[in-house]
């Protein structure tokens, strides 16, 4: 049992009560504070960097781990939750995993060790394997939202539907005429979904998929232009969704460097939009980042407001939809 768990077991509260205690930026009950002083002094705990917290001030501060800078994806929602928690006195502090499991476990143990310097944990977990540090927290109460996975159903998620982002694009190609499309995406914890949303869209119009190199997942950061063209000249196809905004970008160099036109050649939906991908006339799925900021804050300010209180697990998904644009034509396959 850590110290702090012990010093709330013994005063008879919870460990987030217990932090409040030694945390300037909440107030507690002199009853239940005086509890927690003679609990901690009987136990020898001493807290660690309270003093990191601006003193008088009542400002949270909640870190996100999340994994790519250069991904304009995450940083449109971090955008949006930055927003968000400002109207709750709160502000962001982020760390980026790079795609490396070992940076991960890093970051998630700098904030075990300094966490009495936050007030709440977002992240997006790189496998679905559970990690001891995130356990420990949950153990010690601390506020905690999962992104984009629910590899700890304990915990309030907020997340996208990938099954049907991915379902609707193979929909709309393969009612434009398309059979061999070819799915480009990163090997991460969503790709049973995507996979799963691909293969659904087949079966619905009474089809299957024939050949099962067309679902290329792709291990980060090994995807590259020379790649791509391994992948477009082994399976011929006629259209592609390209998922995640840096395939996207490499799929469009690659079809130039292939003298492909697009839709001319190769037809080309990208799942996520961006204003650039908006400029290029790309079809795409699109999620709506003000909403998935406002979940996130509000699933993280019902755990920093109801002290004390059980926690009420959510799972929130918000429903990605199509754009239509330019880059899909429609074609008319051999019977």
């Amino acid at each position: 049992m850590s110290k702090i768990k012990a010093v709330a077991a013994r005063a008879g509260v919870s460990v987030a009560t217990a932090y409040k205690v030694f945390n300037r930026n909440y107030s507690t009950r002199p009853e239940i504070r005086d509890r927690v002083m003679q609990a901690a002094e009987e136990l020898s705990y001493v807290p660690k960097t309270s003093e990191l917290k601006s003193k008088g001030s009542d400002s949270k501060i909640v870190a996100l781990v999340t994994n790519e800078i250069i991904n304009t994806f995450p940083n449109y929602i971090i955008r949006e939750l930055v927003s968000e928690l400002a109207r709750h006195n709160s502000y962001l502090t982020t760390f980026y995993t790079n795609n490396d499991i070992s940076n991960e476990k890093e970051i998630y143990q700098l904030i075990k060790v300094r966490e009495q310097a936050f007030d709440a944990v977002i992240f997006n977990p790189l496998t679905e394997k559970r990690d001891p540090v995130i356990e420990e927290l949950m153990n010690e109460d601390m506020p905690m939202v999962e992104l984009f996975s629910n590899v700890y159903p304990e915990l309030p998620s907020v997340g996208v539907d990938d099954v049907k982002g991915t379902y609707l694009a193979i929909r709309h190609l393969l009612q434009n005429g398309h059979r061999r499309i070819l799915m480009i995406a990163l090997n991460h914890i969503s790709i049973a979904q995507r996979i799963e949303g691909y293969k659904k869209a087949y079966e619905e119009l009474g089809m299957s998929v024939e050949d099962e190199r067309l679902i290329s997942a792709q291990d980060y950061p090994m995807v590259s232009r020379s790649t791509i063209m391994e992948l477009i000249r082994g399976t011929r196809p006629t259209a592609i969704l390209s998922v995640s905004e840096n395939i996207t970008a490499m799929v469009l160099q690659t079809l130039k460097e292939m003298s492909f036109r697009v839709p001319e050649d190769i037809s080309l939906i990208a799942y996520d939009d961006f204003p650039w991908i908006a400029a290029q006339g790309i079809f795409a799925v699109a999620h709506p980042y003000d909403q998935l900021g406002a979940m996130l804050s509000t699933a993280l300010s019902q755990q920093l407001d109801e002290e004390g209180t059980k926690l009420h697990v959510q799972k929130l998904v918000v429903d990605p939809y199509l754009i239509a644009r330019d880059s899909v034509r429609v074609i008319f396959p051999e019977k």
